[in-house]
């Protein structure tokens, strides 16, 4: 029993794993390291863009490079403090601003209003001092960072681009083209940046993940189980998230199965009825068999998501990008009322959730549901295959 009690510990996306390489992330987890310790021997600053859809590695791959470099550091008695990493998330700020104080607050231990705080960054990032240390700040979930003015984006590509910057940022997002969107190309081309992008993981990739979070355990999770659900994700999304989570579920369901009479084993019958349970819950059943407007909808609030870093937005925004979808499909003319009686629908569903206290242009529609659930559910149907 400890043997499945680990496995499903190991099966969480948020499990500490042992080693810095994820599977099948090698590649960009080396080019990640190298950029950082070039610019570090260097002493010269620079912005890695690090671009794909949630569940492909990003964050995980960032993080286990951090690990390595601070462990090596350690191995190697280097100054403490001579380099230092910072992580900001972008969905965790109250307000997209509030990153200058969370970034300053990270460096000085001192509290400063965000204005203020961007003042002082400027100083320190533009005209460091020689006994500064080198910073790796780390901003997660970068596309909710963006304002009006785009002005936080801008700093964060401009400041380590400076001569004398000390200052490396690594940036995560799920939109490919944010950079080259929020500025225009003078910009794009002073500042430079690398850019490294995370394709979703194929079928094969996402057997050698499981395969890597169940390493150690007893061998109890058939092959033909695995394969069951690495390729029904694959041919959907390609999040290893996902894959994790189905195949914990299939433990879960042999546990529950069990008639307490040797060992518990999971076969593919299991894995079968955890695909089945997720891809046939109650709410991606609703979004499968929804209506054709009402899953442009959900599409069009998925697609704001991806730009804007956030699962709400006014419905004049969300508005703009579902009248592009139809527009795509040859429907013209969707008015504003029309598009409110969409949301209403889907809000009756309680997919959604739509203000009603409010001029209806300011009215908000927030995801009740998660938006990788959502996207789950609309590519089920087009990406079917046999199980």
């Amino acid at each position: 029993m400890e043997n499945i009690k680990v496995a499903k510990q190991n099966l969480r996306t948020s499990a500490a794993l042992p080693m810095y390489k994820l599977p099948c992330r090698e590649m960009e987890f080396d080019k990640i390291y190298d950029f950082i310790m070039d610019r570090y021997q260097a002493q010269n600053g620079g912005c890695y863009y690090l671009a794909g859809v949630p569940g492909t590695g990003k964050t995980a791959t960032v993080r286990g490079v951090r690990r390595s470099i601070e462990e090596n550091f350690k191995k190697l008695k280097i100054r403490k403090g001579s380099l230092v990493f910072i992580e900001v998330n972008g969905l965790k700020l109250t307000d997209p601003y509030q990153c200058y104080s969370s970034v300053y607050h990270a460096l000085t231990k001192k509290r400063t209003s965000a204005k203020k705080a961007e003042e002082l960054l400027h100083d320190m990032f533009c005209s460091p001092k020689s006994s500064d240390p080198f910073v790796v700040l780390i901003v997660d979930e970068l596309d909710s960072l963006q304002t009006s003015k785009q002005d936080i984006l801008y700093h964060l590509f401009d400041w380590p681009s400076r001569p004398s910057s000390k200052l490396v940022v690594i940036a995560i997002a799920n939109t490919l083209d944010l950079p080259e969107r929020i500025m225009d190309k003078r910009v794009v081309s002073r500042a430079g940046y690398g850019r490294l992008d995370f394709h979703p993981y194929k079928f094969g990739e996402l057997q050698s993940i499981v395969a890597a979070r169940l390493k150690g355990t007893k061998d109890f999770f058939a092959s033909d189980g695995i394969q069951l659900v690495a390729r029904k994700v694959a041919s959907i999304s390609g999040d290893a998230r996902k894959v994790l989570d189905i195949c914990r579920r299939s433990i879960e369901i042999a546990e529950e199965e069990w008639n307490g009479v040797g060992k518990i084993e999971v076969n593919r019958n299991h894995a079968l009825k955890a695909v089945n349970e997720t891809t046939s819950a109650p709410k991606m059943v609703y979004i499968r068999n929804a209506s054709e407007f009402e899953k442009k909808l959900l599409t069009a609030i998925i697609k704001h998501f991806q730009v804007s870093g956030t699962e709400e937005g006014f419905c004049m925004d969300i508005y703009r990008y579902f009248v592009d979808l139809c527009e795509a499909d040859d429907i013209s003319d969707v008015n504003f009322s029309e598009f409110l009686e969409v949301a209403q629908s889907l809000h009756e569903s309680r997919l959604i959730i739509l203000e009603s206290d409010k001029v209806d242009s300011q009215r908000r529609i927030r995801l009740i549901v998660s938006s990788e659930d959502v996207d789950f559910a609309l590519k089920l149907d087009k990406n079917s295959i046999d199980l």
